[in-house]
């Protein structure tokens, strides 16, 4: 069992004060709530977390891992920050000889309260197809499932290390609550040359391949992927699954899940 608490004071503005200014206007014209934090903050926190998980060298093996956690921000003063943030992350490796495995994680989150955080994801090692932060919303959900093999283990160069593949799936869906100053997330894409519109309320995800390389003790990710999603064409089209034009590239570093 974790806990935790904290105290801060939050002031949040976009960079841009003409950015800044247009967002006050859309505010006034729309009567919606602000989503930006102003005032106090006291995060509570509580957290349960399971460890079994057998790492080689490249990183997990076997076993499996989970975090369940809530936040919660009372408002100790009007202006101070409220809300409650529910969260859950479940990882499990399943062996499938010494070098390779299936990993799988899922993810689920949800905010509520006055002051609701927004989540944001995106790239690689997380839904790869997309921008770094080009997911946002304040719940939804996102899982991975990954092959994960040897491809070169030992290539006997000097502060190169082994390299390994891996054939992943990626899918998420996630919103806004209905009193937010946002619409449901969207991706414009193209599907045979013509706009469509990824509603990511309606779920979405890549399907793709990649490989890693260990150079100076990091790990090098390279992952080619094609995105898929539920929408619609933008000029008169209706709701229907398909998969977008091209292949996208992710490039990260850092250690699977």
């Amino acid at each position: 069992m974790e806990l935790g608490a904290g105290i801060f004071d939050l002031s949040q503005r976009f960079i841009d004060p003409l950015v800044q200014a247009a967002y006050e206007d859309f505010l006034r014209r729309t009567g919606l709530r602000d989503s930006l934090n102003d005032g106090g903050y006291v995060p509570l926190s509580v957290a349960l977390v399971g460890e079994t998980t057998r790492f080689r060298e490249f990183g997990p093996l076997s076993g499996s891992t989970f975090r369940l956690s809530i936040d919660y921000s009372p408002a100790l003063r009007e202006s101070w920050v409220s809300r409650t943030i529910y969260e859950a992350d479940y990882r499990k490796y399943f062996r499938l000889s010494n070098r390779s495995l299936i990993a799988g994680r899922a993810r689920a989150f949800v905010s509520r309260g006055r002051d609701q955080v927004i989540f944001s994801f995106g790239g690689g090692q997380d839904i790869r197809g997309f921008d770094f932060r080009e997911v946002t919303g304040t719940k939804g959900g996102i899982g991975n499932l990954e092959y994960r093999f040897p491809l070169f283990p030992n290539p006997r160069i000097p502060l190169i290390g082994q390299m390994r593949g891996k054939v992943f799936l990626d899918y998420f869906r996630t919103s806004f609550n209905n009193d937010f100053a946002f619409n449901n997330g969207v991706s414009l894409r193209t599907v045979s040359g013509e706009p469509f519109e990824i509603d990511f309320s309606k779920g979405a995800g890549s399907l793709g391949f990649g490989f890693t390389v260990f150079a100076g003790g990091l790990p090098f990710n390279f992952d080619f992927s094609k995105v898929y999603g539920q929408g619609r064409f933008v000029v008169n089209g209706p709701t229907q699954n398909k998969f977008v034009d091209g292949i996208n590239f992710d490039f990260s570093i850092g250690y699977d899940f």
